[in-house]
């Protein structure tokens, strides 16, 4: 007997085992089979719901109050389950789309977003479209608040930090390394932490090791553990950080940094899972996920021959690359804000503010220290100012005096920015056309209005909200 003639009880099972909605279409877009999840969704029996359009079938609220019915209203010419069903029957493509829908249930209308899978296939009297729903309204806001739970470490709303919340949550699901990139102070362990927070792994140890810290004989201990006796000092046996990691996450900051020797050991526990202790003879075995992170560029290093290429390659799975301070200045206020929180709760001190003129500086300022440097920054201003509001005086002297004027009290900086800001005034004509001549660089932009940036991101974001 062939395949496709065996009984309709055992397509019928084999339906009622996939957990999304499945229906098949005939080439006139109706319905000729449906499995249970279907008729979970609308509360009705399948031989109630063979012969109906997909829309009737859903109780679209398009459809069941348009008089002809689903595909005939202007909003069926949007909807991805029509487009998915057309693409499938009238031009034998596989399609997939998601789509808000409209749908009564019990009762009363819900917008619902859907995922919707079609492709055709081909049976003795004609073509037919077998078509996937997946209802992700309610896995998306799951999704939403996990991610705002890890993202709330990782201060900013800068575009490109969007990104890195999207990538940290796809990758704390897959068991994969990944490797960290970007300049000293940004903030790489912050994404790594993250990552093993957001996954299966989040109740297991976190285990970080600095791999520029040490030296090479050290580090080694520390990475794989030694014996007693395996050298001068080794009078008790040590488990390393591999081990101690076992069945949660290492990090390893600064891999760029490592002896070759050390590289190819690393390369063996992320290839086989296995190592040996110094001076042991044993074979351990551990399932830790490898995290790591580098201010260098590790093709350069690479290239130069420092750095193995297959141990490039097994690391670098997932790449992260984190932006510097100076890419996301949008987020110099939001990250200043917090480490005045938290600096303030460290010190046992009442939180203090900064002033427009102290903002500003920050702003003006390029952080080759990103934001390591501007914590350091807000600690040392709270540290000398003594009343409630942190004037420029108040910060380092490098940042009063970083564009070659002097600021030796707060009057001075008043009148440099009452020269040099106050006197412009923005308007969004001339605002938009200086993001177009400067490709939509801020600073530039700034630079060409004659204003601060942090001026003109305060005018940004009262006229021209960012999103």
């Amino acid at each position: 007997m062939e395949f496709y003639e065996l009984n309709n009880e055992f397509i019928k099972t084999l339906l009622a085992e996939i957990p999304c909605g499945v229906f098949v279409l005939d080439k006139d877009r109706k319905i000729r089979q449906i499995n249970n999840v279907v008729e979970k969704i609308v509360g009705q029996e399948s031989d109630d719901l063979v012969g109906k359009c997909a829309g009737d079938m859903l109780n679209c609220i398009n459809a069941i109050q348009s008089a002809t019915g689903c595909g005939s209203t202007v909003y069926c010419e949007k909807c991805a389950a029509r487009r998915a069903a057309i693409e499938s029957l009238e031009h034998n493509r596989k399609y997939r789309a998601r789509g808000n829908f409209q749908l009564l249930i019990n009762g009363k209308p819900r917008l619902v977003e859907l995922f919707v899978s079609a492709a055709p296939f081909f049976y003795k009297d004609g073509n037919y479209a077998v078509v996937i729903i997946d209802n992700i309204s309610k896995l998306d806001v799951i999704n939403k608040l996990e991610k705002d739970a890890f993202a709330k470490k990782i201060i900013g709303n800068h575009g490109s930090l969007e990104e890195i919340y999207d990538l940290i949550y796809e990758t704390s699901r897959v068991d994969l390394p990944v490797l960290v990139q970007g300049a000293s102070g940004t903030g790489k362990e912050l994404v790594a932490h993250a990552i093993h927070d957001a996954g299966p792994r989040r109740d297991m140890p976190f285990v970080t090791v600095n791999c520029g810290a040490l030296p090479h004989g050290l580090l080694e201990s520390e990475l794989f553990g030694h014996e007693k006796g395996a050298f001068t000092g080794a009078v008790h046996s040590k488990k390393g950080r591999f081990e101690l990691a076992n069945e949660g996450t290492i990090f390893l900051d600064e891999i760029g940094e490592l002896d070759f020797s050390i590289q190819a050991k690393i390369l063996r526990v992320l290839q086989e899972g296995t190592f040996e202790r110094i001076g042991g003879t044993k074979t351990l075995k551990v399932d830790a996920r490898v995290i790591s992170a580098t201010n260098r560029k590790l093709e350069d290093e690479v290239a130069a021959g420092r750095f193995r290429l297959d141990l490039y390659y097994r690391l670098c799975v997932v790449p992260i690359n984190v932006p510097s301070l100076q890419e996301r200045e949008t987020d110099i206020p939001l990250l200043a804000e917090h480490f005045l929180e938290q600096t303030a709760h460290n010190f046992g001190k009442t939180k203090k503010i900064l002033s427009p003129e102290s903002l500003e500086l920050l702003v003006m300022h390029d952080w080759p220290g990103n934001v390591r440097e501007l914590q350091n920054v807000i600690q040392f201003s709270i540290m000398k100012c003594e009343t409630e509001t942190i004037e420029p005086y108040h910060l380092p002297h490098y940042i009063q005096t970083q564009s070659n004027y002097p600021v030796s009290n707060n009057s001075a900086l008043a009148t440099f920015l009452h020269k040099n800001t106050s006197g412009k005034k923005l308007d969004q004509v001339a605002v938009m056309s200086a993001l177009e001549k400067t490709d939509g660089n801020k600073t530039a932009a700034a630079k060409l209005l004659g204003v601060g940036r942090a001026t003109l991101y305060r005018f940004l974001q009262k006229n021209l909200p960012l999103k």
